[in-house]
């Protein structure tokens, strides 16, 4: 075999230590100071079998035929480490040993946007070094290693060379990160794994599926290339696009929709004449002038007679999975069918399945809309004051924007954690004393002009603004404050009462002074997330008591056993 690996038949991934599951021991290893810390990767490349190398093999203890005993698309593991490991005969896997070849000094950033900031989540590895200089590993570029999964775990001895010493077992190592490999690139002396932000998965426009301009289903040559609509929750004034000017068929989603609420003509509703079960059912349908009719099943409509005007409609939309209509619902949906993220192995499930969060959203996509995954997850986040974020696994996770003080810390940092005099206030946020939020936005605002004259003027006014608001204030935060913000904000929300519900919430979390605090904290690694609560306590910027703060970015450095902290509150 070649060393340092072994094929995924001889060794069950189930056996890996997950990340949210730390063990005991592995706090108390990374709390003792003078503790030896051990990094163990362990990688997936997958084998390209019969591939004519163009790599020596000398030194490696069984020739590249010994890769054949993996079938082609079979995984290997590769198994390295820092300062070389083996485990015991009674560990899972017994007797492995790692090779000791990593000589990076390992770095893990990750961060969330703060409150009403307009910044995208991050996740970053850096790369992994793997030392090369003896040739023993060329091989690895033999590998297929794009797209696959790293594992970087941490364990160690407690009390070295002293009374107690106790070496952690393999299932006792906590994950300092799982990724995904980018690339590999190799020079004299080592080979490095670029390691892929899995926030890129998410910086794309929707790869949607695109008319083709046959007719039909695929509309006229005039849409050929366009992408296809669609929508999710309950979408108001929706401009439906128009694929046959002949039958006068409309789409309103690519798929399956719940109901059509309402059918318009330069603002004059039209009755409706039923549903049809397919396509073919709907155009041999008589229809009325003045009348419309659906197939769901398709998220379409057909209009008894050429519209006067611009072709409007509410309706509720896709259901080909279940029926999205709060922002955990439609942002978790746009991560899988678009941005890739398998479900629910890479998507934090009861993260989404605890969000309190259960405002009724809308989302909707026309043809031309330009809008990146993340953008529209900002957007659909940012109308319930929450972030997106990810796990030290690599998954997609998110949470609200709650003020700290009414959250229970997760840890506490005292002065003795401090390294230094590192702690500064990097960043002071002005009180708000007033929030607006817009809510029931309209896909299509209409002019008076595009309005037929029959249409009454209290819905002249709604057809002609994007979004109602709901405002909330407190006049003695105006009065306190030289410059107090006011924040106005247009949502995804469809009911007022929930968006008058978000603009108290912004006031009276935001109604005093923010700050962003910064600080270096020893004896740190796993032991913060973004998106927790600690308390911290120090002598200095009357935190003698101590705060509660939110943790916004977290970057370690494994190699000096330090973390840095944004925290925010």
């Amino acid at each position: 075999m070649i060393p340092g690996t072994t094929t995924l038949a001889t060794w069950s991934v189930a056996t890996l230590p997950l990340a949210h599951a730390v063990a005991d021991p592995l706090q108390l290893l990374l709390a003792d100071p003078d503790a030896e810390l051990l990094f163990v990767l362990a990688a997936y490349p997958q084998p390209l079998a019969g591939l004519d190398s163009d790599f020596p093999y000398a030194l490696a203890t069984e020739p590249l035929a010994a890769l054949d005993e993996a079938e082609e698309g079979e995984d290997h593991t590769i198994l390295l480490s820092d300062r070389g490991y083996t485990t015991g005969a009674d560990e899972d896997p017994p007797h492995r040993h790692f090779p000791p070849r990593l000589a990076t000094a390992f770095n893990f950033e990750s961060a969330i946007p703060r409150p009403g900031r307009d910044d995208p989540a991050t996740l970053s590895y850096g790369e992994i070094r793997i030392a090369n200089g003896d040739r023993a590993y060329d091989h690895l570029l033999d590998y297929s290693w794009t797209g696959r999964r790293v594992d970087l775990l941490v364990g160690g001895t407690l009390k070295p060379r002293r009374h107690g010493e106790r070496r952690l077992k393999f299932h006792e190592f906590g994950t300092m990160f799982r990724g995904t490999v980018e690339a590999i690139e190799a020079d004299d002396t080592s080979l490095r794994l670029t390691m892929r932000d899995p926030a890129a998965r998410l910086e794309r426009v929707p790869p949607r599926t695109l008319f083709a301009g046959t007719g039909g289903l695929e509309g006229g040559e005039d849409l050929d290339g366009l992408a296809k609509p669609i929508g999710w929750g309950r979408n108001r004034n929706v401009p439906p696009v128009q694929l046959d000017a002949v039958d006068l068929v409309y789409m309103l989603s690519a798929g399956p929709i719940q109901a059509v609420l309402a059918v318009r003509d330069k603002g004059i509703s039209l009755g409706f004449a039923g549903d049809h079960a397919d396509l073919a059912a709907l155009l041999s349908a008589s229809l009325a002038p003045g009348d419309y009719a659906t197939c769901l099943a398709l998220g379409v409509l057909r209009l008894g007679a050429p519209p006067g005007g611009r072709v409007t409609a509410d309706f509720e939309g896709d259901i080909s999975s279940g029926y999205p209509d709060t922002a955990a619902a439609i942002v978790r949906r746009l991560a899988t069918l678009y941005g890739g993220f398998v479900d629910p192995d890479e998507i934090d499930a009861a993260a989404f399945a605890g969000l309190a969060a259960p405002q009724a959203m809308h989302l909707w996509l026309g043809p031309q809309d330009g809008r990146t995954i993340d953008q529209l997850i900002r957007t659909l986040m940012d109308s319930v004051e929450g972030w997106v974020g990810f796990t030290r696994d690599g998954r997609l996770t998110l949470g609200l924007h709650r003020p700290p003080e009414v959250e229970s810390a997760t840890t506490d940092i005292e002065a003795a954690d401090e390294i230094g005099r590192s702690l500064a206030i990097v960043q002071s946020e002005d009180p708000v004393w007033r929030a607006r939020i817009g809510y029931d936005g309209l896909e299509l605002v209409q002019s008076a002009d595009e309005l037929a004259e029959g249409v009454a003027a209290e819905e002249r006014a709604y057809y002609g603004r994007a979004h109602r608001f709901a405002p909330y204030v407190d006049s003695v935060v105006e009065g306190l404050h030289a410059r107090p913000r006011d924040v106005e904000r247009a949502t995804q929300i469809d009911d007022p009462a929930d968006a008058a519900d978000l603009a108290r919430t912004i006031v009276l979390r935001d109604g005093q002074i923010r700050r962003v605090w910064s600080l270096d904290v020893a004896r740190g690694l796993l032991r913060f997330r973004p998106g927790a609560v600690v308390r911290l306590t120090s002598p200095r910027y009357g935190l003698g008591s101590g705060r509660p703060l939110r943790v916004m970015r977290v970057v370690e450095r494994a190699n000096m056993r330090t973390v840095r902290l944004d925290l925010w509150g």
